[in-house]
């Protein structure tokens, strides 16, 4: 009969640490009071520009602005590699 009940406390135990955890996290006190620093500017995209996979190395094969070209290819604005078609 004591292990049923040990199940019970130990249970108990376990949601009453995870409402006292939740409980200090949400506590004004917990909060910081100065302001949250603006880490990134955003900015409206050129028109026109895509946003590709570029295939070189040097690029990381990362997404970065292509600009549009004549005859339908995209240059990258991180190195300068030329991209043919609507890839």
């Amino acid at each position: 009969m004591s292990t049923d009940l040990g199940a019970y406390v130990a249970a108990a135990a376990v949601a009453a640490v995870a409402v006292i955890t939740l409980v200090a996290r949400l506590a004004p006190s917990a909060r910081s009071s100065e302001p949250v620093p603006e880490t990134a500017k955003f900015s409206e995209p050129e028109a026109g520009v895509r946003y590709l996979q570029c295939d070189e190395l040097r690029c990381g094969h990362m997404t970065y602005p292509h600009r549009p070209r004549p005859g339908g290819t995209w240059v990258c604005a991180n190195c300068g590699t030329v991209k043919g078609g609507t890839s």
